[in-house]
């Protein structure tokens, strides 16, 4: 059996990339934000966004997950998306 290729929108760029080069970022149905650091599937709305600190520092200037996710994102979750990189 091979592998699929999964595709995925960052939400910053709006790119169409490989979700191997993505963050996902999830909102749990209690409202938590969370990383999703592994490949264990997190419940609730997720957003994707490129591994590039380009690219998540201008997210974090247009507050772009917060709005994608409907809730106001922490400071220290860009601070650990960085440090991901």
């Amino acid at each position: 059996m091979t592998n699929k290729i999964v595709y995925r929108k960052c939400v910053v760029s709006k790119e169409i990339i490989n979700r191997v080069e993505l963050i996902r970022i999830v909102k749990t149905p209690s409202g938590v934000i969370l990383i999703q650091k592994d490949e264990k599937h997190i419940p609730g709305r997720g957003v994707y966004i490129k591994k590039d600190k380009n690219i998540i520092l201008e997210g974090q200037k247009r507050d772009v997950l917060s709005r994608a996710l409907r809730a106001k994102v922490d400071k220290q979750i860009y601070i650990d998306l960085l440090a991901m990189c």
